[in-house]
């Protein structure tokens, strides 16, 4: 064989194992501009794209000792309504209004006579809701607000001169005391269901500034309350304007 001939022969050779690679090698993988596009929609800040009202029923236990008196029951059962204002699939604007017990307390019997009183409160309250994971079956939620909460006391009494039961008047009387700063924060899941609704459960601490001052010349304040709080019910949302998604 020429050498001409065999360094041909050699060529097709080497060709003939390169283009296989050539065919094998794989494509660069990219990712479609609208896969890029949701995920900076579930973070990015934008227009208002969905509204939500989610009413919820709570179970509410105060956690501290009342100032003055002994607390005789720390449990009760509230409720309330959120509305929600999305402006990126994972976050919300919230605000809302709950109304709670936050227990009775009791003097126990003194030598002037003995007490008892109730307490509620109502709250409104202006926050942010996260949802920092979610998947097709559940989605977890972290929510941190602010506000304002009024007591509202209702005291009955029997008093009598010192150390004379047997005179013993009965008085009662009920006010509402002053607004006064609160705050909770809570973490929470979400099952949907489908066509916008949802069943969500939280749980969270809320801190109430209540003075211990007199709540309408009736009974001294409930002071500063740390309450635990359970709350559950449905949400539904709906997509809004030409952002909704």
């Amino acid at each position: 064989m020429s050498p001409r001939v065999a360094a041909l022969a050699v060529a097709s050779f080497t060709a003939s194992l390169a283009l296989p690679a050539v065919a094998e090698e794989p494509a660069v993988a990219s990712t479609p501009p609208a896969a890029v596009a949701e995920r900076v929609n579930e973070w990015g800040l934008g227009r208002l794209s969905r509204f939500g009202v989610a009413p919820q029923l709570g179970y509410h236990r105060r956690l501290d000792a009342p100032p003055f008196f002994a607390a005789d029951e720390r449990d009760s059962i509230g409720g309330g309504l959120d509305l929600r204002a999305y402006f990126a699939r994972r976050f919300a604007i919230v605000g809302g209004y709950e109304r709670f017990g936050l227990g009775e307390e009791q003097s126990g019997v003194t030598a002037y006579g003995s007490a008892r009183v109730s307490r509620r409160i109502d709250q409104g309250w202006l926050g942010v809701r996260l949802e920092p994971w979610s998947n097709r079956w559940l989605a977890t939620s972290v929510a941190l607000g602010v506000g304002m909460a009024w007591q509202h006391a209702t005291a009955t009494a029997l008093l009598w001169p010192p150390f004379e039961p047997g005179r013993a008047t009965s008085v009662a009387c009920r006010g509402t005391g002053s607004p006064a700063p609160a705050m909770r924060v809570a973490v929470g899941l979400d099952a949907p269901l489908g066509a916008g609704l949802s069943f969500f459960t939280t749980g969270g601490f809320g801190v109430l500034a209540l003075g211990d001052g007199p709540v309408a010349d009736c009974v001294s304040g409930a002071g500063s309350a740390q309450v635990f709080s359970i709350r559950t019910g449905f949400a539904y949302a709906f997509d809004v304007g030409a952002g909704g998604g």
